[in-house]
């Protein structure tokens, strides 16, 4: 039987494996769920809105919903500020 630090060992290399911890999801991830404000984002620069504001708690995907903005086909056409609120 494993001793208990080395199931710690073992855990944290199968979630390393996985996802790195900390930061923006990415781009290429399975994990990443789209959500409504995935789609309002869209909408507002698909728009051409010139200010877009996103607006959540800490560790709710901003960051990561703010890196797929650029990867979008209307990001190019439209130009806008965007930017993060905590």
């Amino acid at each position: 039987m494993m001793k208990p630090d080395r199931w710690q060992q073992v855990n944290d290399l199968y979630y390393a494996a996985l996802e790195p911890v900390g930061g923006a999801v990415p781009l290429d991830s399975e994990f990443y769920i789209e959500r409504g404000a995935d789609a309002e984002f869209h909408e507002a620069i698909a728009r051409g809105d010139s200010i877009v504001l996103v607006k959540g708690a800490r560790q709710v995907g901003k960051t990561s919903l703010l890196a797929r903005g650029p990867i979008s086909s209307s990001w190019t056409r439209t130009p806008a500020r965007c930017g993060i609120r905590s």
